[in-house]
């Protein structure tokens, strides 16, 4: 959780000054992400410090969630800003090995069904189980990206009045992009149980497999 203020600098211009709060991770991953991005798909970063947990950021305003663009319009707006943000530099210090994130997935996965004392579907949790597992049998690190790692749908806004959306708030992970594509693709469920055949069997296809296809393509021919 973070507290956020519009701020104007010594010039007039508007900034976004981000705090964290006590009960927040630590900042460093995201401005690693932010610095990582340098406003390639991402809000543009202008100061940091990672003693005080502060950002100032770039002004965006309301998040893609609330533009009343219906959700395949969304889905197209963010499968362009996931294209370039894959660009962003992988050498950036501090940012997170993927696999860290994988890890507590999983072992979120093992220990929430004994510490909530729920009756949970075992062959549910061994599906997920085994899925993860068979998802680290096909990393390739030597294609990890800057992946962003959160739901886009509310972190997505658009920058001035170009039309243009830009991510905010990055994990700043290290990771196959098909971890972005995975959260893409679990922003609109409610839409895919309403209409499986036509939104799903697309966001699959084209924002999932074309996309993943394509970043490929970029990192085997540079």
């Amino acid at each position: 959780e973070s507290y956020l203020a519009v701020v104007k600098t010594s010039d007039g211009l508007d900034r976004v000054l981000k705090f964290l709060l006590p009960n927040d991770m630590d900042v460093t991953a995201e401005i690693a992400g932010l610095k990582a991005a340098n406003g390639l798909g991402y809000a543009s970063l202008f100061e940091s410090d990672e003693t005080n947990h502060t950002l100032v950021l770039e002004l965006l305003v309301a998040p893609i969630a609330n533009s009343g663009l219906s959700a395949e319009d969304q889905l197209q707006m963010i499968a362009n800003m996931l294209t370039r943000s894959w660009h962003a530099s992988s050498d950036q210090p501090d940012l997170v090995y993927g696999g860290s994130k994988a890890d507590w997935l999983e072992n979120h996965l093992r220990q929430t069904p004994a510490r909530i004392g729920e009756a949970f579907d075992k062959a549910c949790v061994n599906k997920g189980l085994e899925l993860i597992e068979r998802r680290r049998a096909n990393w390739r690190e030597e294609e990890f990206v800057v992946v962003h790692g959160d739901k886009h749908n509310t972190l997505a806004v658009p920058a001035g009045d170009k039309g243009e959306y830009k991510l905010v708030d990055p994990d700043g992970l290290l990771f196959g992009a098909s971890y972005d594509l995975g959260i893409l693709l679990g922003n609109w469920i409610q839409s895919y149980v309403q209409a499986p055949a036509q939104l799903f069997s697309r966001a699959h296809h084209y924002y999932g497999v074309e996309l993943y296809r394509n970043h490929l393509n970029r990192h085997s021919s540079a």
